[in-house]
């Protein structure tokens, strides 16, 4: 058995990259794909036709050299192997490798038993839909769903109608925040359970979403409207909590025969929902972390995502391993992802000093994993100053009336004045996001 000093999940690749390119050159390295199983184990599958003798020779040396880290049907394969068609077809990353000194772009396909939904192509914006707004973070805590809440009721305001999605199932609270003893039957986790069970029809669909019992009709003139993570229906029946939950996050069967994944379930549930009254606006509560469900909303929706954040050493090691990973992901020219990424600098402190010294450590994190290293117009990269840049902060200040907030206990957290103060800054930079700034001012300008 190899020492995990010498051979481990991290250093496997180079190290099988490396062998190739001293069996044989860097060409093969470059024109081939390598492929990672559901086990983490390593094969290469080259282009050219390889000797079989040749194929026997590297395989016996990656085997001695990697032990049980390379695939047991061997660490090199061809155009002749089985397989060879589907790898071709296969989703792929381009990483870069240190191999003999030199950097070198090779291909990779990663297979996974779970997490598949963090390899999906990024979704891009659905024609007519409303824009959704996406709340993540790396952990709880840092104001997400309070900052999701008050946006909701400032976009009302202006008269905007709202529907909120919660998808943080595993900790539900927008249906606290917003209803006072009346959520509808079902919610998300409801839906996707019945995915596997028929489905949910449009008759039923209603069943799902309710308006706010907070939102007073004399002050808003808009709607908001939440499909919450739980219904009634749970709520009632605490004990199938955990039964639906274990039901809910998998891949489903489909029409055409292949499994439906979570990610399409959830961009399917949050189209239907969206389209059952006019919305204008879709914001998102999503699940903290790199859980499989927290896939679903920063890569499957086409939306607009916010990442909160705070001066903290835990939110910046998680953003480098989430950053590191989305920069991974394909790109379309015409709809890049990448830019509707933004930062919310989450209960900041109010000195200039806290809020540079927060900016210098994103900017860091952002420029290390998620912007590109080359320069000219059409690579993705932003200089430190430019505040168009996803690294250039929404900021939201801490606030001692919003800590544990419950409107529905107290009412004053409602009114304008009370909530600007913390998010006004943040409502703002929100609003223009979703370009709503010259609406709100053309509708006050008339009154």
């Amino acid at each position: 058995m190899t020492s995990l000093t010498d051979v481990n999940f991290s250093s496997t690749l180079p190290h099988l990259a490396n062998l190739i390119v001293d069996s044989f050159d860097e060409s093969t390295l470059t024109s081939g794909t390598f492929l990672r199983d559901g086990f983490g184990r390593l094969s290469f599958y080259s282009v050219r036709h390889i000797k079989a003798s040749e194929k026997k020779a590297f395989n016996k040396l990656a085997l001695q050299k990697l032990g049980l880290h390379v695939s047991p049907h061997g660490a090199l394969q061809d155009a002749d192997s089985p397989g060879f068609e589907a790898i071709k077809q296969s989703e792929k990353f381009s990483l870069k490798l240190t191999v003999q000194d030199k950097e070198a772009s090779v291909c990779f396909v990663d297979r996974r038993f779970f997490g598949r939904d963090w390899l999906h192509p990024p979704v891009a914006p659905a024609a007519g839909a409303p824009p959704i707004l996406v709340f993540n973070s790396i952990k709880g805590g840092v104001g997400r769903s309070t900052a999701l809440f008050v946006l909701s009721i400032a976009l009302s305001r202006a008269g905007k109608n709202v529907l909120l999605v919660d998808l943080d199932l595993e900790a539900p609270g927008l249906g606290a925040l917003l209803f006072d003893g009346s959520a509808p039957t079902f919610g998300v986790l409801d839906y996707l359970v019945e995915s596997a069970l028929g489905g949910v029809s449009d008759d039923d669909l209603p069943m799902f979403i309710s308006s706010s019992t907070l939102i007073d009709r004399e002050i808003g003139q808009g709607r908001v409207d939440l499909m919450p993570a739980v219904g009634a229906l749970t709520i009632q029946n605490p004990k199938m909590m955990m039964a639906k939950l274990s039901r809910a996050l998998v891949e489903v069967p489909g029409d055409t025969g292949r499994p439906t994944t979570l990610i399409q379930q959830i961009n399917e549930m949050i189209i239907r929902a969206s389209s059952t009254s006019h919305y204008d606006v879709v914001l998102v509560d999503a699940r903290a972390g790199l859980s499989e469900i927290t896939a679903s909303p920063i890569i499957g929706l086409g939306a607009t995502n916010l990442f909160f954040a705070t001066d903290h050493p835990h939110s910046y090691e998680g953003y480098r391993y989430l950053l590191s990973h989305l920069s991974m992901l394909p790109v379309d020219a015409s709809s890049d992802w990448r830019s509707r990424v933004h930062f919310v600098h989450a209960k900041a402190k109010a000195s200039m000093e806290a809020r540079e010294l927060f900016n210098d450590k994103l900017y860091d994190v952002v420029s290390d994993t998620f912007y590109e290293e080359d320069e000219g117009d059409d690579v993705f990269n932003y200089s430190y100053d430019d505040k168009t840049a996803p690294h250039s902060p929404f900021r939201i200040f801490f606030s001692s009336e919003f800590i544990d907030a419950d409107p529905v206990e107290n009412a004053s957290l409602l009114e304008s004045d009370v909530y600007n103060a913390a998010f006004g800054s943040f409502i703002d930079a929100a609003f223009r996001v979703l370009g709503f700034n010259q609406e709100v001012e053309d509708a006050a300008a008339s009154f």
